[in-house]
């Protein structure tokens, strides 16, 4: 077929076509109201906001102190945080939250910066995503502490602990299994080393017991072990057998009370934490710097008065994975844990 004749061919088609198209309406004719010239748009950009660095004047660093201190302890805490701000120049105000629940909250919302928490405060924090560790206190000359279990010699358990090489002689499965249906004594509710970090053991390795009792300190689970007929087991910060108190009263108990099986030192003492949002350069710059406060006579007066406090050590969160692997393995609510 000839090329023009194509070409003409779909000339005629659209033209044809074209005959079907809907016709738009003519715009209606609309009379101006007002004369005056129309108010011209702005084309310009919004203005950028201006950051406020965290540490300056306008944008202090909170520093939290503790729920439970007395008023003349808060001389301690702005003793210490003007002590930050004279060594790093930054903005630092202090406060005390109502308690801990409330300081995890104030993390939450951005309106807390620095803390000292409890164990379980910072698990909870810390699961929550609002803060990260960076240094570790030191109490008794110790980073962290264990826990012990313990029970009567004249009962039926087996002791997998070796007193004189102060070592256990098995694994947790194999020691903690001949617990199984059998009552406990734990601390407290909120003891780590005397119910929560034991019951995480006894979970990872499915070892079920009777209803526990909850006898109120360490001592008083060592006297019941002792005495017999209360319960079975128990659990205690080591060496519990060798509190004054207890020895007083029951010279003997290193000989009734055996140690069944030793939880390796995983607990910590208080956690210092910032919130995790916090710049890196500042971030730092507050870590080596209250490390060195420590090692100053009015550094380590003030952190002795607030925290009993006698050294501090940069660390990250994973110092603190195996302890939060056996809170997480109580199956206990966190929050419940946190006063």
């Amino acid at each position: 077929m000839p090329k023009h004749f194509s070409l003409l061919s779909v000339l005629l088609v659209l033209t044809a076509g074209a005959c079907n198209l809907p016709i738009a309406p003519a715009a209606p004719t609309v009379t101006p109201t007002s004369t005056q010239p129309a108010t011209p748009v702005e084309t310009s950009a919004a203005p950028t906001a201006t950051v406020v660095p965290l540490g300056s004047p306008a944008n202090p660093i909170v520093f939290a102190l503790p729920p439970a201190i007395q008023t003349e302890q808060i001389a301690d805490g702005k003793s210490l945080a003007e002590g930050l701000s004279k060594y790093t120049g930054y903005t630092i105000v202090v406060t005390r939250p109502e308690s801990y629940t409330a300081l995890v909250a104030d993390f939450g919302r951005g309106n807390a910066h620095l803390a000292f928490l409890p164990p379980f405060a910072y698990a909870d924090a810390y699961r929550k995503g609002y803060v990260q560790a960076i240094l570790a206190t030191q109490r008794f000359g110790t980073y962290v502490y264990g826990a012990q279990f313990i029970a009567n010699v004249r009962s039926d358990f087996v002791t997998y602990y070796d007193e004189l090489g102060g070592q256990n002689t098995a694994d947790a499965r194999t020691a903690l299994s001949q617990f199984e249906d059998a009552k406990p004594c734990w601390d407290d509710p909120l003891s780590a080393a005397g119910y929560v970090i034991p019951l995480g053991f006894l979970n990872e390795n499915n070892v079920r017991t009777k209803p526990p009792a909850f006898v109120e300190g360490h001592s008083t689970v060592v006297r019941s072990i002792y005495a017999q007929g209360i319960c079975d087991f128990g659990a205690t910060v080591i060496d519990a057998r060798q509190s004054p108190a207890v020895l007083q009263d029951l010279p003997d108990v290193n000989r009734r009370v055996q140690v069944i099986w030793r939880i390796e030192p995983l607990i910590p003492y208080e956690v210092v934490v910032v919130a995790s949002g916090m710049p890196d350069e500042v971030r730092f710059t507050l870590t080596q710097t209250l490390a060195q406060l420590t090692q100053t006579a009015e550094g380590q007066t003030a952190m002795q008065n607030l925290y009993r406090v006698e050294a501090l050590q940069p660390v990250n969160d994973d110092f603190y994975a195996l302890f939060m692997h056996y809170v997480e393995a109580s199956g206990l609510d966190l929050s419940s844990l946190v006063k």
